[in-house]
């Protein structure tokens, strides 16, 4: 009986890491919208690295053509640099075009 209450423990308490990791992920993420289709994730990475440290960036991409679809998830290494990114880069320009720039949104 023991065995069985301690193997329910165990999972009970890494499904409460998992959900609080994906939490703490999607506050650390922002939307990116409007990129240029030729965008790389480097050259996004590099001019979003002015709200602070990248983790992750994730351009959407067409499953048929491979072709960008124009906007990307870019996540920080904490929350606050993801608050500074809305703040500050929103309506930025980038690569000749107005980024829109909003929190990422909550699955």
């Amino acid at each position: 009986m023991e065995t069985a209450y301690l193997c329910l423990l165990l999972v009970a308490v890494s499904a409460v890491d998992v959900n609080a990791n994906s939490e703490s992920e999607a506050a650390r993420s922002v939307f990116v919208g409007n990129i240029p289709h030729t965008t790389t994730k480097d050259q996004l990475a590099k001019f979003m690295r002015e709200a602070g440290a990248v983790k992750d960036v994730r351009i959407a991409y067409d499953k048929k053509t491979g072709e960008s679809k124009g906007f990307a998830i870019v996540t920080f290494e904490n929350d606050e640099f993801a608050k500074k990114a809305v703040d500050e880069l929103d309506g930025a320009e980038f690569r000749h075009r107005s980024l829109r720039v909003t929190s990422a949104p909550q699955n």
